[in-house]
């Protein structure tokens, strides 16, 4: 029976004190007994000890590490498995270290990114629904008491203030779920939601994450001494979108009849040329696992690129329309008291 599943942070950990107890020197079994005496009682010494336990049986390193799937993934697993039969188990961890670092890196640094503009967002949303909550009712009630006609524009904004109040219930309970619903997206996949590469700006940079994942994946699977077919297959299936992973599961099957992998990756829209001759440079020089790692540091700096060119015009755009609108509703409420000027003139 298996414990409590481990965080990702204690995989990550887990995953890089082994490759450097391994790549050490250390026997796997001596390595995961010290990890295991060194582990916080309260919160990763169940797991660990398990773990332990199922290698002292004899049962392989990948299989005791299946129990927990949520945490280690199939590429993960397969990359292990791999290992185990090429011998190669210290290298193979480490890349997974690393993969892992990488993912994390990215996710950081989408959230520096993004942190000032949702900061400004929701500093301006709350300012904006606290104007049409109290102040611009309060304002329309003394139009109202005047009984004069009042500009289109204080029209259209006390209309729009009605609007948001019959909605407010409703948004307080629609926002709770959306954000339920985003955290367990990013529980499954591991970032940030697939739907979310969607949006407008951040297309490119969900391409750009996608396909260095796709290559620094099938890297660390070959390295590992994983077949190519099911390198592929295994890289496919953990795509984190969906049209990469219909463009995989066709190249796996371009594989499977004889094509090289690059003729079959040419054939699909998604993969860059830069990308294919790499592709092709490895094949031909059997290095394929290096030159694929270097495709996804090179795809890593142009999310990198693409990120920062992002951030230099969202935080413009988004204080000159918070402003624009602010300015909107201050005109449209000051507007009926410049004709009360001029009529008492």
């Amino acid at each position: 029976m298996t414990g409590r599943a481990p965080s990702a942070a204690a995989a990550r950990w887990w995953t890089t004190q082994l490759a450097c107890l391994l790549g050490a020197g250390v026997p796997l079994l001596v390595a995961l007994e010290a990890m295991h005496a060194d582990s916080s009682p309260r919160k990763s010494a169940q797991w660990t000890q398990q773990i332990m336990q199922q290698v002292q049986r004899g049962m392989p390193l990948s299989a005791a590490l299946g129990q927990y799937p949520r945490v280690f993934d199939a590429t993960y697993l397969g990359t292990v498995r791999g290992a185990e039969a090429s011998g190669a188990l210290a290298q193979a961890l480490h890349r997974l270290a690393q993969r892992s670092q990488q993912r994390l890196q990215w996710r950081r640094q989408l959230g520096v990114a993004t942190a000032y503009p949702l900061l400004l967002l929701l500093a301006s949303g709350l300012s904006l629904w606290f104007m049409t909550q109290w102040v611009i009712p309060d304002l329309a009630a003394e139009f109202s008491a005047q009984g004069r006609a009042l500009p289109p524009l204080t029209q259209m904004v006390i209309a729009l203030s009605q609007a948001l109040r019959v909605a407010t219930p409703y948004l307080l309970l629609v926002l709770p779920l959306a954000a339920v619903w985003l955290w367990r997206q990013q529980r499954v996949h591991g970032t940030a939601s697939p739907a979310l590469w969607h949006l407008w700006g951040l297309r490119h940079l969900g391409r750009c994450v996608a396909m260095a994942e796709w290559a620094y994946t099938l890297a660390t699977l070959l390295e590992a001494g994983v077949p190519l077919l099911q390198a592929l297959r295994l890289t496919g299936q953990n795509a984190p979108q969906l049209p990469l992973r219909a463009a995989t599961a066709r190249v796996v099957q371009r594989v499977a009849q004889g094509s090289p992998c690059h003729r079959a990756l040419a054939r699909e829209p998604m993969f860059a040329a830069t990308q294919i001759q790499m592709v092709k440079l490895g094949e031909q020089t059997g290095q394929l696992s290096h030159t694929l790692g270097q495709c996804a540091q090179l795809l890593a700096q142009q999310y990198q690129s693409a990120l920062q060119r992002l951030s230099r015009v969202l935080e413009p755009t988004l204080v000159l329309l918070m402003s624009a609108m602010v300015a909107t509703l201050v005109l449209a409420m000051y507007l009926p008291l410049f004709d009360l000027g001029n009529l008492l003139q």
